[in-house]
């Protein structure tokens, strides 16, 4: 079995891993077949996204890719259990499995309002990003639950539904704590609530305004963050704020009218340039037949000239009695 599971996920993790590190997730992945009693074809393929390529194995989701220290909230659908690959610090993360159907923006708009309600951001909105459970079941007796999670100190609001965000770093809770201790070693670091940079850890040290530092770096910078932030301080009551996005949305819809115009007149200046290219090209082409025309005329006109003086000299050769005043 595990060479046949090696033989459907190959082309999915070729360009990537070696043939060591494919042959340990295999052995994973047939570890949670026979968990389950599944067969081959329950293996499926879900998708490659920024950070991890995703497989379905029955009632459970396995995420490959590097090693993150996870955000513990309830709000996303975090892995259950993780699988180092090799030596390396590559992981297999295990999660239970969501579904995806029947997913509305209202949905979407209520787990945005219930991080923004919570001091966090949710920064990938969207209906494809969240994912509905029939139940969620405690597999502790299966999977040894052994997931690095980092504890931000703040009081959660019980999640009472049974809807998840499924992706492992779209969500961020900036804390004084988690400002003043990040890793700043690189200039883009994958930190445990996401994605930020030195320029977020100096923005804090000078205003110290965690909502200033979301607008900034993200909602403002965001059509899509916008939308539902608007929504969001409209449900808050926050009018003033609300009129900020709304501002802000109609900047970004007059910046893309005029990025589109400046491609229209871009394109229209290049077809241009591209007829007159044309035109040049048939000139030419057309001067070129001219003087291939031209000179093949005055070959013509040469050899015939050379035939007709060729044929008087061969008449005057030819006749015995003609004398030089005949000529």
């Amino acid at each position: 079995m595990i060479q046949q599971i090696i033989e459907v996920i190959r082309d999915k993790l070729s360009y990537k891993y070696d043939e060591d590190a494919i042959l340990d997730i295999a052995k994973q992945i047939n570890k949670i077949i026979e968990m389950q009693k599944l067969e081959l074809n329950d293996v499926n393929f879900l998708g490659e996204g920024q950070s991890y390529i995703t497989f379905g194995v029955g009632k459970f989701v396995l995420k490959i890719g590097s090693e993150i220290k996870m955000l513990n909230n309830p709000y996303q659908l975090l892995p259950i259990h993780q699988e180092i690959i090799g030596d390396s610090n590559q992981r297999i993360y295990i999660s239970n499995r969501g579904d995806t159907n029947n997913i509305t923006i209202d949905d979407v708009q209520n787990m945005y309002n219930i991080i923004r309600d919570n001091g966090g951001l949710w920064i990938d909105p969207k209906e494809n990003n969240l994912v509905r459970t029939s139940e969620i079941k405690d597999n502790s007796n299966q999977l040894s639950q052994n997931v690095d999670f980092y504890d931000t100190g703040i009081n959660f609001v019980k999640n009472n539904s049974n809807i998840f965000i499924s992706d492992y770093e779209d969500v961020i809770f900036l804390t004084q704590d988690i400002l003043l201790n990040m890793d700043r070693s690189s200039s883009w670091s994958m930190l445990p609530y996401g994605r930020s940079d030195n320029r977020i850890y100096t923005q804090y040290l000078n205003s110290g305004n965690i909502e200033e530092i979301y607008e900034k770096n993200y909602i403002y910078a965001s059509k899509t963050l916008l939308e539902f932030e608007e929504q969001y301080q409209l449900s808050k009551g926050n009018i003033e704020k609300a009129k900020k996005c709304t501002e802000r949305l109609k900047e970004i819809e007059k910046q893309a009218k005029e990025s589109e115009n400046r491609i229209k007149k871009f394109e229209k200046r290049r077809n241009r340039q591209g007829r007159i290219s044309e035109l040049i090209q048939r000139i030419n082409n057309a001067i070129r037949r001219e003087t291939l025309k031209n000179k093949k005329n005055e070959l013509d006109s040469i050899e015939t000239n050379n035939y007709i003086m060729d044929d008087r000299s061969k008449n005057k050769d030819d006749d015995p009695f003609r004398t030089d005043d005949a000529r």
